[in-house]
């Protein structure tokens, strides 16, 4: 990542997840809020449920970007896990606190993130099993490649791919629109 990148990102009040007490600590926090809300569903698959499986879905070689609240709470992250053998193409996830979801900057972070992603991948892939929510995945530029039954704990899922050229053509990247 490049210098200008790392002082927009620490201007943004964006860190960077590493294993560590201080960290484990925020994502326990938040492990624990989702669990609270309907929200660990709409990202995580039933299998990351237990805590040291939640974990270890951000432990190196996964990259995790998060940014905090004013009460020091997550309220946004964002990880790629990369693909084997594949080393222009990760897997992207990203959740937003609802509150916080549309907001100006929520918006820059997010924004942040996928163009850094972007100098390092050139094909960002994504899985949902909720159909809700391609509406959202198509505003980021994401293609959907299609269904898939029984992918995501039993139930049907859809595999999208976002490239730098669709993202950069969004209507979030150009107009800002709120996702």
């Amino acid at each position: 990542m490049n210098e200008e990148s790392l002082k927009e990102a620490e201007k943004l009040g964006i860190q960077f997840y590493q294993p560590s007490v201080a960290h484990s600590i925020l994502f326990l926090s938040w492990w624990l809020d989702l669990n609270a809300s309907k929200d660990f569903d709409l990202v995580f698959s039933e299998a990351q449920r237990p805590l040291s499986a939640f974990f270890k879905t951000f432990d190196p070689p996964a990259l995790c970007a998060f940014a905090l609240d004013e009460e020091d709470k997550v309220y946004l992250v964002m990880w790629l896990t990369a693909m084997s053998d594949v080393s222009t193409a990760a897997f992207v996830s990203y959740w937003c606190r609802e509150e916080k979801r549309g907001t100006r900057k929520a918006h820059k972070i997010t924004k942040l993130l996928f163009e850094i992603a972007f100098k390092h991948i050139d094909v960002l892939m994504s899985v949902t099993k909720h159909e809700s929510l391609l509406r959202i995945f198509h505003r980021l530029g994401h293609t959907v490649v299609g269904r898939v039954p029984h992918y995501f704990n039993g139930e049907d899922a859809w595999i999208l791919y976002l490239t730098k050229d669709n993202f950069e053509n969004s209507k979030f990247y150009k107009v800002g629109e709120k996702i």
